[in-house]
């Protein structure tokens, strides 16, 4: 079931996200001239008829299903009830508004949950604040658990994804989705999620109040570990799995666990407190663990705390939608499982978001599928000096495809590549037209808007935060943006750039390199740098002004200057490799056999690639990568929060860019496709048409 236009006096903006038992709609309402937004969420029960032919088909009766589905009904509700209880508690998510419709013509129910909207943990966490923000958000989520033990409720499921936090700066724990009434004999009954469980619910013991106090010392230890469990790794290396399985065992086994790598000595003490394998070694009850965190000094050493991708979210209720700069805009996540039921346990994470006010995006399905197209004659290419360019996070774009001079399957490794002609950001996406010109979508300054609509003769074009630079045919450069990041006026004789945001890089013909811009990690040595053929450039993703380069020789061997918190410049050992792209904390190479190698974070497998085959370009977004296949399909691993690797059903691609968390395709017609977080509209590319192929020079 889909909505209309309207729902109890909300207009339905859009669908904003589907998961596996529901789709959450943004709506709005016009309240004295102010738009009040919320997020809507519909879960249908069943989610599809073929659920209940399944129940059928295993010897249930319609009255006996229909049963079924009233009980799951109950237990929805039951789940709102308990959230409408503590509704107005500053430390609690609030929960508006509940209301359940049978199906028509069927059996089962159509639920919609209204709730208000909030920022989740992991979008607002900041270098160098990961003991101060530990700290606020311990004492936060302490006195929503006091709470919870005022009404004899154990939570059971607290982890980042869980946790929220308003405009004003307070913290909310949210989804009570596996919550209980209980008491402190509870039969144990394992839910919840394996990271951050407590001992005690895992084995299936008793249990009570206490198991809530040990997963919140588990997410503060999460938060002063560099966003890695006890017994895992630090960055950059990489755990693999086996590791990460012998880590949790040692956990759930008793083990006694290593202090975090940040905070004070007492701030340590506090979260190994709450974490004590026993629960009678732990804090008596929340409040305790409440004093302790109070009396902390009001300065804690400041530490490193990456922002996370982990972007599980909240069903929330209503807000007054502010008007702040594109900048300030806030993120908003909506998550209702894993629920009390059995079949609606699948936990789900589907995305609002809180745009400053600009003209209405046009509609952007939330899969695109493009319309294969008959291929055109192919072109005679000319051997000309523009090489690979490779922008901010992002583009290795291919040849083979388009019947450029890319013998990747015959293992030639070649000097000249074709230009990148499209580029995802962060804000906006860019690419040039056949006529030299280009044309932008999403977020930038209306001045610098203008000014790109005055390039002419460009050949390639980059793109990174709210920076553009283009390459033009005769080798010069030229930027719009902010920052020294934009002071490419006298380059000359350049081939390749790469913007990544708050620097940018260029390739000359003699394979030396030249880089402006912010050097806090070394991003800009590359003055030594010889025999290079592509270059890319990337922000890395825990802080502003940080960030790292890539250079390909033409020996095939690669080398990187710049952050390397994640181990994503550790790419000294590659060979074999064509083409380079550069994520924020993830580096993606393409070997001359089609097989991809990756180096860097894989929170989210970003870096799983390694049965990718027949690959002929790669890019590395935010959290995620995509490959494009010979046959001009895409293939992409990593990070789906906002559908960004739903590209399953491309066709005739013949390049591709990956964003932070968007993902845009240019087929073989001059035509684009994106999918993808389209907060500033940096998705609306449907109009697009006559985008400039790769290798064509016009």
């Amino acid at each position: 079931m889909e909505l209309g236009e309207n729902w109890k006096g909300w207009k339905v903006v859009r669908v904003i996200g589907r998961g596996s038992f529901g789709t959450v709609f943004e709506i709005e309402r016009d309240v004295l001239g102010m738009t009040e937004k919320a997020a809507l969420k519909l879960i249908t029960i069943p989610r599809d008829d073929s659920e209940t032919e399944e129940l059928v088909n295993d010897g249930y009766d319609m009255a006996t299903i229909s049963q079924r589905y009233d009980k799951y009904l109950k237990d929805i509700v039951r789940e709102y009830a308990l959230m409408a209880s503590l509704k107005g508690e500053s430390n609690i998510v609030n929960c508006d508004d509940i209301e359940y419709v049978p199906r028509e013509g069927s059996v089962g129910w159509d639920i919609f949950i209204r709730m208000e909207l909030l920022t989740p943990m992991g979008k607002v966490l900041e270098p160098g604040r990961a003991a101060e923000q530990a700290r606020q958000i311990g004492t936060d989520i302490c006195r929503a658990l006091e709470l919870c033990g005022r009404k004899h409720i154990v939570h059971r499921d607290i982890k980042p994804q869980n946790i929220f936090v308003s405009a004003q700066g307070r913290y909310k724990l949210g989804d009570f989705g596996v919550a209980k009434v209980a008491d402190h004999t509870t039969a144990g009954t394992r839910v919840g999620t394996f990271r951050y469980m407590a001992p005690e619910v895992y084995t299936g013991q008793p249990y009570g109040a206490a198991a809530d106090i040990y997963s919140l010392g588990m997410v503060l230890y999460w938060m002063l570990n560099k966003r890695r469990g006890p017994f895992v790794p630090l960055p950059p290396e990489i755990p693999t799995v086996r590791q990460e399985e012998d880590a949790q065992a040692r956990r759930l086994r008793g083990e006694p666990l290593p202090p975090p790598a940040d905070g004070s000595e007492e701030l340590k003490r506090i979260v190994l407190k709450a974490c004590a394998y026993a629960p009678e070694d732990r804090y008596r009850d929340a409040g305790a663990m409440l004093a302790d965190l109070q009396a902390l000094p009001d300065a804690e050493p400041a530490a490193y705390a990456p922002a996370t991708g982990d972007e599980t979210v909240a069903l929330k209720e209503t807000v007054v939608q502010p008007g702040p700069s594109p900048m300030a805009a806030e993120t908003v996540y909506i998550d209702m499982g894993p629920g009390p039921v059995a079949g609606l346990a699948a936990t789900e994470t589907v995305l609002a978001e809180k745009a400053p006010p600009a003209p209405a995006p046009m509609p952007q399905p939330v899969r695109p599928q493009s319309v294969p197209q008959p291929a055109p004659a192919p072109k005679k290419k000319k051997r000309g000096r523009v090489a690979l360019v490779l922008a901010g996070v992002t583009v290795a774009l291919l040849a083979a495809a388009l019947g450029a001079v890319f013998a990747l399957r015959g293992g030639v490794q070649l000097d000249i590549q074709p230009p990148t002609t499209i580029s995802a950001g962060n804000f906006h996406t860019a690419a040039v037209r056949s006529d030299g010109t280009v044309v932008t979508a999403g977020q930038i300054d209306d001045n610098l808007n203008d000014d790109v609509r005055g390039w002419t003769d460009i050949v390639a074009v980059s793109t990174r935060q709210l920076n553009i630079v283009g390459l033009r045919s005769d080798g010069t450069v030229v930027a719009v943006g902010h920052g020294s990041a934009i002071d490419v006026d006298d380059w000359t004789d350049i081939t390749a750039i790469a913007s990544g945001g708050y620097h940018t890089v260029g390739l000359r013909s003699d394979g030396t390199v030249v880089a402006v811009g912010h050097n806090d990690d070394g991003q800009c040595d590359v003055g030594g740098w010889t025999g290079i053929k592509a270059i890319a450039a990337a922000a890395a993703g825990q802080r502003l002004q940080s960030g790292y380069t890539i250079g390909l020789h033409k020996d095939g061997t690669v080398v990187a200057v710049g952050n390397n918190v994640f181990g994503q410049c550790d790419v000294d050992g590659w060979t074999d490799i064509v083409a380079v792209s550069a994520g924020e904390d993830h580096t993606v190479g393409l070997r001359s056999d089609g097989t991809v190698v990756a180096a860097g974070n894989n929170d989210y497998g970003q870096c799983d690639v390694d049965g990718w085959t027949d690959i002929v370009a790669v890019s590395a977004g935010g959290n995620h990568t995509v490959g494009l296949q010979s046959d001009g399909t895409v293939v992409a691993v990593g990070n789906n929060h906002f559908f960004q690797c739903e590209v399953s059903d491309w066709t005739d691609i013949v390049a591709v860019s990956a964003s932070k968390d968007d993902t845009v395709g240019l087929h073989r017609d001059g035509t684009a496709v994106s999918v993808g977080k389209n907060n500033y509209g940096q998705c609306n590319v449907g109009s697009w048409t006559d985008i400039r192929l790769p290798g064509d020079e016009g």
